[in-house]
């Protein structure tokens, strides 16, 4: 039980006593000396109320509604606390006793979220001895589209992995941060943490973790301060096994998100699915027809014919005759095989950029793909990953030459990749390996060589690694 000491002393001229009371302590300092916890009575109310003596600290929640004072005049000194608790963005009005005020004016509003206020009786009117207002944090504009740091890779976890995004006309009110549920790829969130908006233009910043369930796009929709916007993030496609593209971005694009392409499958090619594709009138391909001009093969989307358009980046085009690691040139004219499109040096096939994965001669949103993305293929269609990693040349395992084959009489073509075998062009301006084998560059370089792959039909090779100046074929691939 708490001790009260009460000390009483007579005042002789005044004929009054005075007192001071001390709870948890023998010698109070002031009138009432409390020395240890002060509890208060708390009540939480949902709908309109009218305060009375039993009422002390109260918490609005569920509002709107009215809560109304007592008499000032009947309640002198009494003291309530009062806080809006409404998550919902209601204001709570506080009536004081119709004609009495609360400093001076008829009602007050109790904003949303967490205000609160002290107020106390003179016996005439309520006055507010304590306002404090923690203000909700709003935005006026909100923009996903950032900064992203760190990658993400399929069936690896995160680490490292943020995205920044912007906004304006903050109201340097406080937020609670948000934990947002990846749709599309799953298996990831973005955590923001809580904070205060500044009061202009700011940075959010979501820390991304988890491990993706599959390649393709990781979507987060983001609702903060009362703007949403959608936070996407790429997610790269990965070859179990193969250290060699550990951490590399392959891109594992679905040709159903490409612009103006529908499913037409050739129920055949039974490891690749067809689609027609408006786009394939502008796409620079050797064939334009639309009809199944894109095909999907293990999650990658890629253009169904060689490329047959001169790279922008070399006007005059130089002849063979003048190759110097910039050179460009056609195939033979005449056959046997129709749809071969150009063979090209690779400085040429890069449009003169040196940049792993560069668009180069392919269409916006396409690129040229890099030698990780092409064993990404092989490995999708059997090839060991021991195989996709030797340098120079390889029997393949499987049939993964003939699967991308269309050429007879060995090709297959189950794939669907309908591979021409065009040959090459070599830095003397011959033709070699015509109609036995298929070379198409890479984008990915090595010393003062290129990587590419090579399909013979008669030696079942894989080949990589060879002389920028020699002329191949390039098929380009979805970003």
């Amino acid at each position: 039980m708490k001790k009260i000491n009460v000390l009483i002393f007579s005042i002789l001229w005044g004929g009054g006593v005075s007192a001071q009371v001390g709870i948890e302590t023998t010698d109070p300092k002031s009138g009432l000396d409390i020395n240890t916890s002060l509890g208060y009575k708390v009540t939480t109310i949902t709908s309109a109320t009218t305060l009375n003596a039993t009422h002390n600290v109260l918490l609005c929640n569920n509002g709107p509604y009215t809560v109304s004072l007592p008499a000032a005049a009947a309640n002198v000194n009494r003291v309530y606390r009062i806080k809006n608790i409404d998550a919902q963005g209601d204001v709570i009005t506080i009536d004081g006793n119709s004609s009495e005020t609360i400093d001076g004016a008829l009602t007050y509003a109790l904003q949303p979220y967490k205000h609160s206020i002290t107020i106390i009786s003179d016996g005439a009117n309520w006055h507010i001895i304590d306002d404090l207002f923690i203000a909700v944090g709003s935005i006026a504009t909100i923009n996903c589209a950032g900064t992203d740091n760190g990658t993400l890779t399929s069936g690896t976890a995160a680490t490292g992995v943020t995205s920044v995004i912007t906004y304006t006309g903050g109201n340097a009110g406080t937020h609670s941060g948000q934990t947002v549920t990846s749709t599309g790829v799953t298996g990831l969130t973005a955590t923001l943490s809580a904070g205060t908006f500044t009061s202009s233009t700011g940075n959010l910043t979501y820390t991304i973790a988890g491990t993706p369930a599959s390649s393709g796009t990781a979507s987060f929709a983001i609702n903060i301060g009362g703007q949403t916007c959608s936070l996407t993030r790429a997610v790269s496609a990965s070859i179990p096994g193969n250290a060699t593209c550990t951490g590399a971005t392959i891109s594992a694009t679905s040709c159903a998100s490409v612009s103006g392409a529908t499913i037409n499958d050739n129920g055949t090619t039974t490891l690749g699915t067809e689609y027609n594709w408006t786009g394939a009138t502008t796409s620079g391909m050797a064939n334009t027809s639309t009809t199944q001009a894109l095909v999907e093969i293990g999650g990658q989307c890629w253009m169904r014919y060689n490329m047959n358009v001169t790279p922008t980046a070399f006007n005059p085009v130089p002849t063979w005759a003048n190759n110097t690691d910039v050179g460009w040139s056609g195939v033979y004219t005449g056959g046997p095989f129709t749809n071969e499109g150009l063979l090209y040096q690779w400085r040429a096939a890069m449009n003169n950029s040196a940049t792993e994965r560069a668009q180069g001669v392919c269409a916006t949103g396409w690129h040229i793909p890099s030698d990780c993305e092409w064993m990404y293929l092989e490995n999708s269609l059997g090839m060991t990953t021991a195989d996709q990693q030797v340098s120079g040349a390889t029997r393949t395992s499987g049939d993964v030459d003939y699967d991308l084959s269309s050429a007879v009489p060995s090709g297959t073509n189950n794939s669907g990749f309908s591979g021409l075998t065009a040959g090459a062009a070599g830095a003397d301006g011959a033709y070699y390996c015509r109609t036995s084998c298929a070379y198409y560059w890479s984008s990915s370089k090595t010393g003062s060589n290129r990587y590419r792959r090579a399909y013979n039909t008669v030696s079942r090779g894989v080949f990589r690694d060879t002389d920028v100046n020699v002329g191949l074929s390039v098929r380009c691939l979805k970003d």
